[in-house]
């Protein structure tokens, strides 16, 4: 699989096969640029502090399986801060709930303009190509990632306990808006829904951007 692949079918094989070869210290400083380390400066008392590794170093297998989301536990408020980061200007980018205080962002840029233009390509491409295309909506530029994620339950991983996410900005061509959803342990209703970001999550930040776009003043690409 070419690397576009790995990221628009959401292989979890490609996805570490890519982090070993970053290895440990390049892992490691990434998530720690983004603030995966770090408790929340959202304006509010419950913050959270994100699960990490006991250990000081690494392994191969926690470095494997952290590149595609196992082994650490982040915030949903993290999520969208780290890909509002890497859609948005390069710079590291903090939620509040104070209006007009991240106006002027002059934080430390993290990711170079090039990089951003090719992230935002790649996420665009994973709606219409990948594995998010049940966010896919006419006429509007949508980018985003799927995501899923079973459970640990009594310290194990449960298959049949699963998290599901999608995350998105748009319009990706140039970012104003992101919108998460993660559904928690879904529910079969006809026996045969496939438990994934793709097919559970996707399908509601659709309809979420279909209903708040025109109140945003965000109009379809062909008008």
């Amino acid at each position: 699989m070419t690397m576009e692949e790995i990221f628009l079918y959401s292989s979890n094989i490609g996805t570490a096969k890519i982090a070993m070869m970053m290895g440990f210290e390049t892992q490691y400083y990434f998530l720690k640029k983004l603030g995966f380390f770090d408790q929340l400066s959202l304006e509010i008392n419950e913050k959270a502090i994100p699960i990490l590794p006991k250990d000081r170093i690494w392994s191969d297998v926690v470095v494997s399986t952290i590149s595609y989301g196992h082994g650490i536990s982040v915030t949903p408020v993290h999520l969208v801060e780290g890909f509002s980061s890497i859609i948005g200007n390069g710079r590291l980018c903090k939620m509040t709930l104070v209006k007009g205080k991240n106006d002027n962002n002059t934080r430390e840029k993290i990711f170079s303009d090039d990089t951003v233009f090719k992230m935002r390509y790649l996420l665009g491409r994973a709606v219409t190509h990948g594995t998010g295309k049940k966010a896919m909506i006419n006429g509007y530029s949508i980018g985003g990632k799927t995501g899923s994620a079973d459970k640990v339950i009594s310290g194990m991983y449960n298959k049949n306990k699963v998290v599901t996410s999608f995350v998105a900005g748009f319009p990706i061509v140039d970012p104003k808006y992101v919108v998460l959803v993660m559904l928690d342990e879904p529910k079969s209703i006809s026996g045969s829904e496939r438990f994934t970001g793709g097919h559970l999550s996707a399908p509601i930040v659709k309809d979420i951007i279909t209903e708040i776009a025109p109140m945003l003043g965000v109009s379809p690409l062909n008008k």
